[in-house]
């Protein structure tokens, strides 16, 4: 019994090395996982604030239908990388649409969100959203 335990060189080396690399799979699990989660996450908040922006803008539109006889469409630009567009879609002098696209950049990345507000007697019946 005493030969076994005295013949144990190194056996703490190799222990030393096999926890450590234990740590750094587990380690690099950890960071792959992360950095997935921090960009599913950055994605959300640039298409939040498109969604945002485009009914901020559906706000602006609807501003402009009431103060202004004949509301005309306007792009307009809040700060580097963050826009929207409104269109009024008419029939016999009457608007029956609004369009409003907006858009996000961030980088090379580009997230859209386009509204559109279905009117009667200047009044929003119906809403439809589409992202990109």
């Amino acid at each position: 019994m005493s030969k076994y335990l005295k013949n144990q060189k190194g056996y703490a080396l190799v222990l030393t090395i096999i926890l450590t690399m234990l740590f750094f799979i587990l380690s690099g699990v950890l960071l792959v996982t992360y950095l997935g989660e921090f960009k599913s996450n950055r994605y959300l908040e640039e298409r939040t604030k498109a969604i945002y922006l485009a009914e901020g803008g559906l706000e602006h539109a609807l501003y402009l239908l009431e103060n202004e006889e004949e509301p005309s469409s306007i792009e307009v630009e809040l700060s580097s990388g963050y826009k929207y567009k409104i269109n009024y879609l008419s029939q016999e002098n009457q608007i029956e649409q609004i369009i409003v696209e907006s858009q996000v950049q961030r980088g090379n990345k580009v997230f859209s969100v386009t509204l559109t507000a279905k009117l009667e007697e200047e009044k929003i019946i119906n809403i439809t959203t589409k992202t990109n």
